[in-house]
């Protein structure tokens, strides 16, 4: 480059100088140094600009930066949430879902002290079919539920054991179970696969 030829020349000059005793007083740079450097060419883009450009590429790649947003955590699994997915993907006989007044009238649970609940049961008085989930709120003794919705299903196969056998077998072999978050009571000749459905929403 001419500035870098420029620049050598000088400094041998200076060298010489020093060698032959004489001083060489440098208080400016001649004039063609500066013509040399205010024709050389630009450099390009200013470091702040290409940076900034570098960042926004990131960006339009999909590449998360330092300061971005946390990302969304996942809704939280309710009641009511793994009942629509039980529904889904189990056939059911025509169902009901009980209110806040059921869930207290029936099954003595006041829906205050929960978290979320979801309750079908059959439409049809000669089947046994219910499903019951309940998540209570913190601080809830769940025994206390678990024994309220056990008392419940004793109380049906004792219903049905005289005139109903078959739905007496149902309820029998259903029991009130702790999966996840939920005290859970399922009536269903399907209860296994209803359970596991439960699981995997739950992670258990």
């Amino acid at each position: 480059m001419k500035i870098r030829k420029t620049v050598a020349a000088i400094l041998a000059a200076l060298m010489m100088s020093a060698c032959g005793g004489d001083k060489v007083m440098v208080d400016e740079a001649p004039d063609f140094v500066e013509n040399e450097l205010e024709s050389a060419p630009e450099t390009g883009t200013p470091v702040a600009e290409t940076v900034t450009a570098g960042a926004e590429t990131d960006a339009e790649d999909g590449e998360p930066s330092e300061n971005a947003d946390a990302y969304d955590e996942p809704a939280a699994v309710t009641a009511a949430s793994v009942m629509d997915s039980i529904k889904a993907a189990v056939e059911l006989p025509e169902m009901y879902a009980a209110d806040d007044a059921y869930l207290l009238n029936n099954y003595g649970i006041d829906p205050a002290t929960l978290d979320s609940y979801a309750i079908e049961e059959a439409l049809e008085v000669t089947r046994a079919d219910r499903i019951i989930l309940i998540d209570p709120a913190e601080g809830i003794d769940t025994a206390s539920v678990s024994e309220k919705l056990e008392a419940f299903r004793q109380d049906k196969a004792m219903e049905m054991q005289d005139y109903l056998p078959e739905q007496y077998e149902v309820i029998a072999a259903a029991s009130v179970k702790e999966i996840g978050s939920f005290i859970c009571l399922v009536i269903s000749p399907d209860a296994e696969n209803i359970e596991n459905i439960i699981g995997s929403m739950t992670g258990k």
